[in-house]
């Protein structure tokens, strides 16, 4: 799908008086994020698939998502959908689009969840609008490992990559 430029527009709706074929894709940011925070059984349903785990809908707690700064001149950041679940910590990120920088940021969040939550699981979900490694594959689970053994450096962290052209 080709995502219209609507910067200079004020909403969706206004776009699709001149544009009728339009239908507003869940992967923008601001509706993805709406629909996961405000439909906890959606955001049980992506976890839980995600993760192949089975995580109960009560225990779920949204958290909010702004990260606390490392630095005093760093920019603030904010996850899409943070989660606590027991001792898990969940980042749901949606990404629209492949840049050159979208890696750089998700593993920002990443370096910072595990900054602050190191005693935790650390789970990071990225939801992209593209196949971030171009093999077919519907998820891709990385993690931080030594090369000639394969030996996990952080065992508590793992980052789901899932193909939203897929499923």
């Amino acid at each position: 799908m080709i995502y219209p430029n609507i910067k200079d527009k004020k909403t969706f709706k206004e776009y699709q008086k001149t544009n009728p074929d339009f239908i507003i894709p869940l992967m923008y940011d601001v509706i993805g994020r709406n629909i996961l925070k405000n439909n906890k059984k959606i955001l049980q349903l992506v976890i839980n698939n995600v993760l192949d785990t089975n995580f109960r809908l009560e225990d779920i707690i949204i958290k909010d998502g702004r990260l606390k700064k490392q630095y005093k001149k760093e920019k603030g950041r904010e996850c899409d959908v943070l989660v606590e679940i027991g001792r898990h910590v969940i980042n749901i990120e949606i990404n629209k689009r492949y840049t050159n920088t979208k890696d750089r940021k998700n593993m920002s969040y990443v370096g910072n969840l595990y900054n602050n939550y190191y005693d935790y699981e650390i789970c990071q979900i990225n939801i992209n609008d593209y196949d971030i490694f171009k093999e077919g594959q519907e998820i891709y689970v990385s993690m931080i490992k030594e090369i000639k053994k394969g030996l996990e450096r952080i065992e508590n962290l793992k980052i789901y990559d899932l193909n939203a052209l897929k499923i």
